[in-house]
């Protein structure tokens, strides 16, 4: 595993883990992939297949007790993957614990079309060496949409510059990442209020104060707070194409 590149592991929407499941619709097909990790430590690994949407969370769970085979059924739809490894047994992430996503250096879209869909494997790693951002993300506007959390290097969010966790929670709040590597980070959170994982033009965007980070066992740094703001000016289509491919496989 290329911890570089694979580090930015989903310490996502634990939040979201909690609320309904999907209910109504007829499952159309099958996601299968495999759990990848030393399996060393204890504790029940959980899959988690969530929407991007606000209207469908989690729409299928596995709980595995050794790193292998998970599969859950779905209704047509798009949908990602996480996972982690309740080592304390609180049934939600902790700090310290093997979380994991399908993707590369970000989560990566699943589509369904009445098919099965597999080899969606997600690779655990276990973030407990860098520094913790916490921070929360307020709105003042009416739109309501998922809302992602990234840190990154350079004032400007664009994919070669990502370093760290990212977030998502369904409301405006409290929110938490981490960065492996001493430097000045900056956290931007998006409202996606269409609902494709992506950021697009006039959907509310706001990024943080610089924060310079120094990574030491258990260090946190509080107070990266983001405004988010309706922004109309364009965005870079190479840049934003860049991570549109990433789920467009």
């Amino acid at each position: 595993m290329r911890t570089g590149s694979r580090i930015l592991v989903l310490a996502v929407a634990m939040a979201l883990l909690l609320v309904s499941a999907v209910g109504g619709d007829a499952f159309a097909a099958k996601l299968s992939g495999n759990i990848i990790h030393d399996g060393s430590g204890n504790g029940m690994y959980y899959v988690y297949v969530l929407h991007p949407s606000l209207q469908l969370n989690v729409v299928g769970t596995d709980v595995l007790t050794t790193p292998g085979r998970w599969e859950v059924s779905v209704p047509n739809g798009e949908y990602f993957v996480v996972a982690y490894r309740d080592v304390n047994r609180n049934f939600i992430p902790s700090r310290g614990e093997p979380i994991g996503y399908y993707g590369t250096t970000l989560p990566c879209r699943v589509i369904v079309t009445g098919a099965d869909v597999g080899n969606l494997d997600v690779e655990m790693i276990t973030p407990n060496t860098g520094a913790e951002l916490q921070g929360r993300v307020s709105y003042g506007g009416s739109q309501s949409g998922r809302i992602w959390v990234v840190p990154h290097f350079t004032p400007t969010l664009t994919l070669p510059n990502v370093r760290g966790t990212p977030w998502t929670m369904t409301d405006p709040g409290d929110f938490q990442v981490f960065v492996i590597c001493d430097g000045t980070y900056y956290v931007t959170a998006y409202m996606d209020l269409n609902g494709d994982m992506l950021y697009e033009p006039g959907e509310p965007i706001g990024t943080s104060d610089p924060v310079n980070v120094r990574v030491t066992p258990g260090v946190t740094y509080f107070n990266v707070d983001i405004a988010l703001q309706t922004n109309s000016s364009p965005v870079d289509s190479r840049t934003w194409g860049e991570i549109k491919s990433l789920y467009d496989r």
